[in-house]
């Protein structure tokens, strides 16, 4: 069974403006295949959060500490965001 959000520990925002991309910092236990599950962040639309902004989620279970990011690829207006795991290509 998927881990549950909890919105007593939101994603904040730490970068952004109303017309663009918005950069997230996440921390909980919760591991990236339930952090990729659709409608997560049952709150998404009330946080503010739009498709394209970035979402680093730190898993702070386990050691050592992992680090992945995310981009929000879906977002209910009035409800949930979904994020899908990032990459990078250099």
């Amino acid at each position: 069974m998927a881990a549950s959000y909890s919105t007593a520990n939101p994603p904040v925002r730490v970068s952004g403006s109303i017309s663009g991309p918005n950069i997230w910092i996440y921390h909980d236990a919760d591991i990236d295949a339930d952090v990729d599950e659709a409608d997560y962040f049952s709150d998404g639309d009330a946080l503010g959060m739009k498709i394209g902004d970035m979402l680093f989620h730190y898993e702070v279970a386990g050691t050592p500490l992992k680090a992945t990011f995310f981009f929000v690829s879906g977002v209910t207006a009035g409800g949930a965001a979904t994020v899908i795991a990032g990459t990078v290509t250099v």
